[in-house]
């Protein structure tokens, strides 16, 4: 379920691409997660969820940046630069997180955290000024959109570790999807209002299906039915691997990197490793008598 559920986070950038050439990147957002909020509104309201819950503030904050900020921002992002280069600098949202949840919490890093750190720093820094690919209109603006999305999605996954053991997971999840929307809604009607109505084909309504039902809906299941499977530490691995198989779907999809960003990618995914990685401890030597 978890390697399902890598597969298709990872091709969400080339897909979420390619419905932008029929819709504007606020109206994907807000088509994308209205269906998937249809869809798991029933299952939700079986586990106790109401419409009030919306307007919570931990509901408003965490559709604030893990929906409206985070998406819009990643298909603004999209729009100027390549899904390549997209899927390799969010490989550093680990490290984002990493130091802004010792920021917060007033942690001391290990030295080896610091060495994944500046590896992946660094990594992203080649990787975002390095585009060179042709088809990017304007890579440089659209690699800044998509930092944008990594510190987001870091306070996002900050507010999330507060919300309360005892909240059911799936009304926590459908409450900010319907705070997002809220969110969205208005930049939404003014991009339509300016761009027009979409005139999708059925290859582009497809690709709406397929974000809000595959990549919002299903692997929300498959990833909650695999947590409860397998170690903790062992899905988040699985996460690790999502920009990788990002990286190859766009690679497949046309997409190019030069050897610099290849570089930066590189060091940026090895950065997030060393930082991940934690040492295990020695166990007591066994004492033969």
């Amino acid at each position: 379920m978890l390697s399902i559920t890598v597969l298709i986070w990872g091709s969400t950038l080339v897909i979420t691409q390619a419905a932008m050439r029929h819709f504007g990147p606020v109206q994907l957002v807000l088509l994308r997660f209205g269906i998937a909020f249809v869809l798991l509104l029933p299952l939700a309201w079986r586990r106790g969820f109401r419409l009030r819950q919306i307007l919570r503030p931990d509901s408003l904050l965490l559709g604030l940046t893990g929906l409206a900020l985070f998406y819009m921002l990643q298909n603004l992002g999209l729009a100027y630069t390549s899904a390549a280069s997209a899927s390799l600098i969010l490989a550093g949202v680990p490290i984002a997180t990493a130091l802004l949840e010792a920021s917060v919490q007033r942690q001391r890093l290990r030295r080896t955290q610091w060495l994944g750190i500046s590896l992946a720093v660094l990594g992203t820094a080649l990787v975002g000024g390095a585009d060179t690919a042709t088809t990017a209109p304007n890579p440089l603006l659209g690699n800044l959109l998509i930092l944008g999305c990594v510190a987001a999605w870091a306070v996002y996954t900050l507010l999330l570790k507060q919300v309360p053991a005892g909240r059911d997971i799936l009304c926590v999840t459908v409450s900010s999807f319907g705070a997002g929307i809220l969110m969205v809604l208005p930049f939404a009607v003014w991009e339509t209002a300016s761009a027009g109505l979409p005139q999708p084909d059925l290859l582009a309504v497809g690709a709406v299906l397929y974000l809000s039902v595959a990549a919002s809906g299903l692997t929300m299941w498959f990833w909650n039915m695999g947590v409860q499977v397998l170690e903790a530490s062992t899905a988040t691995t699985f996460v690790n691997l999502v920009p990788v198989m990002g990286l190859g779907i766009a690679l497949l999809a046309g997409d190019s990197v030069s050897l610099w960003q290849a570089l930066g990618g590189l060091l940026a995914l090895t950065g997030v490793w060393i930082s991940a990685h934690r040492p295990r401890k020695r166990e007591p030597a066994l004492e033969i008598r």
